[in-house]
């Protein structure tokens, strides 16, 4: 005899449970299984990504199956020992994930592909990719606050708890930040930079030579997330510019990343990793030349300095070309409503503006650097206002004048200075002020 009937329902609620999407299930919420988009990741501008859209494949291989969305969807305390990370480290990869990866910033499908679908799958085969992404995370991590509470490993798997960072920025920071945090940053620091430099370093001097898309592409994002780690830091690691040969700096870290990007460019091009190269970005000269105030007045300056035979006709050709590559980068970064083009200048002009720099003490280049790291301050391009890397240049750059002229030579970079000095930046989503920004 029967003693209890299910309920007319249960298959349905079943099979509903099974075909949720990995957001939904991985919040144990419920999801109205819309395609290509549920209510709630169209809501929340999420990847909505249902498991029936990967090869059969891939969902019965646990590493493929995890690198879809990083971590199985799973609650923060399991996925560890399925893909070999720590807790914390599950709980950088969270961040990444969640926070360092703004969901509603990645406007551009190409571009959310990459970093939230195609990174993911690279990080289970790259212990490069693995280092750079902990570092960065971690990074900024210790910046925000003290996490000693979560950073604690407890053996009762059960007693984890699940941490919801939704609220970081809100949060204020905590000086007192756990030793053991700092000593990890350190750690996945070291270990990125050595093994970045001796991947850059085996390229350029021919000792390696990328054969596929896998190397080629951790050739590249290894390198950005680098950059992005020295761009953010705050504890003075190396500085932007260094006039000493003897000591590293990022302008030359990017040399040697920007030719390990040329090598590895035919591989990706057309692969699943081409955003990595802005094929989809707009990278085109604006409609309208004559704005860009900013620009302009750069160009003339440079104008200038040619005509006077303060620089050759080959330096004028590349600083024009730099001139005209920022003034693209605005462009995109108005078309987007969001800066991210405009820091990837310093990968996209000439390598002889490295040397301008760094070896000639061409001053207009030096200035054009300090117009750059200006404008990262201006676009919010750190984690803190200071100390960071840009305004240690910043600082240089007025000192370098004042040493130099007793003064600023020029009032456009005085009041450029004010500006930054004054704690002004360009509010969210009106970037179209770039078109018209001038100090």
């Amino acid at each position: 005899m029967q003693i209890y009937n299910d309920p007319p329902n249960t298959k349905r609620r079943n099979r509903t449970r099974k075909n949720r999407c990995l957001s939904c299930k991985r919040l144990k919420i419920k999801c109205n299984e819309v395609r290509p988009k549920c209510e709630y990741c169209e809501h929340t501008n999420r990847e909505c990504i249902y498991v029936d859209n990967y090869p059969s494949d891939d969902i019965h291989d646990p590493n493929s199956y995890e690198a879809v969305v990083w971590h199985k969807q799973r609650p923060l305390n399991s996925p560890s020992r399925h893909i070999g990370i720590s807790n914390f480290e599950c709980r950088l990869l969270k961040y990444f994930h969640e926070v360092y990866l703004v969901p509603g910033e990645m406007k551009q499908p190409p571009l959310r592909n990459l970093w939230q679908v195609q990174v993911p799958r690279l990080f289970h085969e790259s212990p490069l990719v693995r280092s750079s992404i902990f570092s960065l995370c971690s990074l900024n991590l210790w910046n925000l606050f003290d996490l000693s509470s979560w950073i604690y490993e407890s053996c009762e798997q059960s007693t984890s708890k699940y941490m919801t960072f939704c609220n970081l920025q809100d949060l204020q920071s905590i000086p007192n930040v756990s030793e053991f945090l700092r000593e990890k940053t350190i750690d996945y620091y070291s270990e990125t930079l050595r093994d970045t430099s001796k991947l850059i370093h085996e390229l350029s001097t021919e000792q390696k030579v990328l054969t596929t898309i896998n190397e080629a592409a951790e050739v590249v994002i290894s390198g950005i997330l680098l950059f992005s780690f020295f761009a953010l830091q705050t504890h003075q690691l190396l500085p932007f510019v260094s006039h000493d040969s003897s000591q590293p700096d990022l302008l030359s870290m990017c040399s040697g990343m920007k030719e390990s990007m040329v090598k590895a460019f035919p591989l990706l091009y057309n692969s699943q990793f081409s955003a990595l190269f802005y094929k989809d970005e707009v990278l085109s000269p604006p409609p309208n030349p004559g704005s860009y105030p900013f620009v302009k007045y750069l160009s003339a300056k440079l104008e200038e300095y040619h005509n006077e035979a303060m620089v050759t006709t080959a330096q004028y050709e590349n600083l024009l070309q730099a001139l005209n590559m920022f003034k693209v980068l605005m462009f995109s970064s108005i078309e987007q409503n969001f800066p991210l083009p405009l820091y990837k200048w310093i990968f996209l002009v000439k390598n002889d503006l490295y040397d301008y720099v760094k070896r000639e003490r061409l001053f207009f280049a030096i200035k054009l650097v300090y117009a750059y790291t200006c404008m990262n301050m201006i676009c919010k391009f750190y984690l803190k206002r200071t100390p960071n890397i840009w305004m240690e240049y910043i600082e240089w750059y007025k000192e370098y004048n004042f040493f130099m002229f007793d003064g600023w030579t020029d009032d456009f970079d005085s009041r450029l200075y004010d500006i930054v000095a004054s704690g002004y930046t360009i509010p969210n989503e009106e970037y179209h002020l770039l078109a018209t920004f001038f100090p």
